[in-house]
C-alpha cells in the first residue's frame, strides 16, 4: 500500500512540472498574442489616419472638378468595376492594355471634352508626367 501511496505521490509531483510548463508556455504565448495584437492596433490607427487624410484629400479635388465631368466619372465607376478612368500612354491603355488606334489618342488629348478608350468604354486621358508626380505623392 505504501509503494501505491509512493508511486501516485511521484506521478504527482511530474503532473504538477507538465501543469507548470504548461501554463508558462500559455503565458508566454498569451503575452505574444498581446503583442501582436498591439501591434496590429498600431497599424491599424496609421491606416485609418491615411484613409482619413486621403478623403480629406479627395474631397478637396472633388470641389475642383466640374459638375458634369463629375457626374460623368461616377457614372462610368459604378459601371466599370471601380475604375473610371484609363490613362492611354503611347498609344496603350493603362486599364485594358490595347494599343488604341493614333486617330482615337489625338482626339483623346482634347481636355474641353470626354472621352472613352474605345476598347474598355473607360474615360480616357492622355498620359502627363503630372500623372507620375501626383501618384508618387498620393503613395508617400
Amino acid at each position: 500500500m505504501e509503494d501505491k501511496i509512493l508511486e501516485i505521490m511521484i506521478e504527482m509531483e511530474e503532473m504538477s512540472e507538465k501543469v507548470e510548463l504548461a501554463k508558462a508556455e500559455k503565458d508566454k504565448a498569451e503575452a505574444n498574442i498581446n503583442r501582436i495584437k498591439n501591434e496590429m492596433n498600431e497599424k491599424l490607427e496609421v491606416l485609418k489616419n491615411i484613409i482619413e487624410g486621403l478623403k480629406k484629400r479627395r474631397d478637396n479635388v472633388i470641389l475642383k472638378i466640374p459638375d458634369d465631368y463629375l457626374k460623368k466619372y461616377k457614372e462610368f465607376k459604378g459601371k466599370k468595376g471601380g475604375i473610371a478612368v484609363a490613362v492611354l500612354k503611347d498609344n496603350f491603355c493603362n486599364v485594358c492594355n490595347m494599343q488604341i488606334p493614333a486617330i482615337a489618342a489625338e482626339k483623346i488629348e482634347d481636355i474641353d471634352e470626354i472621352y472613352s478608350c474605345p476598347i474598355c468604354g473607360r474615360m480616357a486621358v492622355i498620359y502627363r508626367d503630372e500623372i507620375d508626380s501626383i501618384k508618387k505623392e498620393l503613395e508617400s
